[in-house]
Order: C-alpha cells, then structure tokens, then sequence
C-alpha cells in the first residue's frame, strides 16, 4: 500500500509497540520480496516513543540500525502457512499509439487492460497481462521497414494492427532465489513482451553499503506472431549483458551501463542516466552505441530516447504503489534493441540497500 517503506516500517513499528508487552525493548523489522531478504531496520522502543510526538526522525535513524537481511523462515518462532495459490489482479484502460510518420502524426488503440499475478510459491510467480481492443484509427497505417537488420522492432505496424482485438502482451513465469547476502539471480520463461518469448535468467550483485551493483543477464528467445498470442515466427537469437550500476551520492543520479549483445544480433554498449526526486517522480534519458554503422542503423544514426515515471500518489487522497511510466524513442528502428521482461532483478531487489530506507526516513512517523 504504502510507497516508501520508511512509512512501512514506521506503521509497523507502531502496531508493535501498541500491543507488545512492556518487557520487549527492541523491534526489528524486515522487508521481502520474492522470498529474498531486502534489509532490516532495528528500532529501540525507547527511542520510537521519546522522538514520536515532534517526529524527530534523523535523531531516531542516528539510533537506529539498518542492515542486510537474510530470510530465513526455519529459524522464526512463528512462521505461519499460506495457502497457495494467491491471486492479484486489475483492471485500467490502456493506450498504445504510434507518433509520427508520413501517414499521420497520432495513431492510437484504445484498450481495456487486464493484469494478474499468482503466486504458487513466495519465489515463483505467474504475471500474465491481456488485453482486448475499444477502439483503434490504425486502417491507415502502412507498413514501410526499410532495415536491413533482422526486424526485431520495425514490425511495429503488423503488430499492432493484427493485434488489436485482443492480445496477450505477457505470460512469463518467474523464479527468484538469493543464496546469499547482497546475490540475487531469476530465471523466465514464457512470453516476455509484445514481440518476443522464450527463456532465461539474471544475476545480481548489490553490495549493500556501496554505491555500485554489477549484473549480467541471457536470454534465448524467438519473435512472435503479429497476432501476439500463443504462434512464434522463424526468427531466433541469444540477447545478453553485463550491468553496470552506479549511483552518485551527490546528485542522486544512477548511471547504467550495459554491454553485450542485442536482439538484432549487433553488439555494443547501452548509456542510462536517471535521477528520482523525493517526490518519486524518475527522470531519465538513455543512448545506444553498436557495432553497426549509421547507415546500417538508418534514420536517426544510433539509438535513443528518454522517459519519466510519476507516482500516482502525488494525485490522490491516501497512498498507493501505482505510478504513470512515459518514454520516447524519436525513432524505431532494430539497432540497440533490448529484451523487455517483467519484474527484473534490479527493479525487484531495489530495496535491498542502504540508500533505500534513508532517503525516506523523513516519512517514518506519517
């Protein structure tokens, strides 16, 4: 529910302290996710209630103390059992469109999207996401690919016109397990995204006190049919990377840097710079440098673009998770594509780092 786990660690905290009996000094509470130990923050009861009422937070985060965790439920007093499968689902409109081009500036597909996720275990998840088609102005849209690259993403046309009365833009199956501090790996398999499906997984070393993170991914994958349900087309390839991560603690600007090779059989290193404010809105901006030449690349030269992501929280009443992602490629073309996958190790381990809780802690007391 909550978008800063400062403020979900603090709720819990004052839901401890309200029924705890008098002779428990201490709390520590952890946070998990996909089965994986995040971090833990410990907390002195004496502390919480002397700083509460004026909500001296920084006071009560120089006594307090945040570390790795590692989930380890056998060793818990209390480890209650779940009832798998668990079920998550939504329902919200969606829009796809296609900006620019010599048959008209906007083209856009009203739909109805649905989302689910269920768990059959804490580690192993089903994420499927589908949707059917209200209305679309694409009958005008003509197909020109002009590449001489393997068409990885200048089909863009064929599929969403084939598509467009109802799609299956993902169906991916996850496995996430930590064998250690500050390691975390995933394996997947099944539908990735809206033109590829297939298999593999990621690695992830994120030190917990430093500022860098290292990673490396593959993936064996083959196209899919226009009509983006369950038909693949002939073409298949081996994509991979080494991660880069670095994040800068003065400004507050995480630099990625990803090498290897991508779906178009090109290789070459990919440049994101981003910075998230203290509101959660993320500004970032990227490049893509390959092996190919301008020519090969067509239109545009190399690959790039930029994005932003507002947390649907600056807009409502109370609070949620829920954020509103826009980015733009000024081009489509095959050069420097990437694989897109749901719930990826980074975006899933992001709290397991110092700088997570810390930068939030103002909002303990809230």
């Amino acid at each position: 529910t909550f978008p800063s786990f400062a403020l979900s660690a603090g709720r819990a905290v004052r839901v401890l302290d309200s029924i705890s009996p008098e002779n428990i000094t201490e709390f520590k509470v952890s946070n998990i996710n996909g089965n994986m130990g995040m971090h833990s923050v410990l907390i002195k009861r004496e502390d919480f209630n002397k700083y509460k009422e004026k909500k001296y937070t920084k006071l009560l985060l120089n006594n307090s103390k945040i570390e790795p965790f590692i989930n380890n439920e056998k060793s818990l007093a209390y480890n209650p059992k779940i009832n798998f499968p668990v079920y998550f689902w939504s329902i919200s409109p969606d829009i796809r469109s296609q900006i620019g081009g010599p048959d008209g500036f906007f083209f856009g597909d009203l739909r109805l999207k649905f989302q689910t996720e269920t768990l059959f275990a804490k580690n192993i998840s089903l994420l499927v996401n589908t949707s059917v088609g209200i209305y679309d102005n694409f009958d005008s849209l003509q197909e020109n690919p002009d590449s001489v690259l393997p068409h990885v993403r200048t089909d863009v046309i064929p599929f969403l016109k084939e598509s467009r009365k109802a799609n299956i833009s993902r169906m991916q199956l996850n496995y996430f397990y930590s064998p250690s501090t500050n390691i975390y790996t995933k394996l997947s398999a099944g539908i990735f995204e809206e033109m590829f499906g297939g298999i593999g997984g990621e690695f992830l070393y994120r030190p917990f006190y430093k500022n860098f993170a290292i990673g490396a991914e593959l993936w064996r994958v083959q196209k899919r049919d226009f009509d983006m349900r369950f038909a693949f087309r002939d073409y298949k390839t081996t994509t991979g990377h080494i991660n880069f991560y670095y994040n800068e603690p003065r400004s507050n600007i995480l630099f990625k840097i990803r090498g290897g090779k991508f779906l178009a059989q090109d290789s070459g290193f990919n440049f994101d710079f981003s910075r998230r404010f203290q509101s959660g809105t993320l500004i970032g901006a990227f490049f893509s440098l390959t092996d190919i030449s301008k020519e090969e690349f067509g239109e545009g030269s190399f690959d790039k673009g930029f994005y932003f992501q507002v947390p649907l929280n600056l807009f409502i009443d109370g609070y949620s998770k829920r954020n509103f992602p826009w980015g733009l490629r000024p081009l489509t073309r095959d050069g420097a594509a990437s694989l897109i996958h749901g719930q990826s190790i980074w975006a899933v381990t992001g709290e397991a780092h110092h700088r997570s809780l810390t930068r939030s802690w103002r909002e303990f007391y809230e």
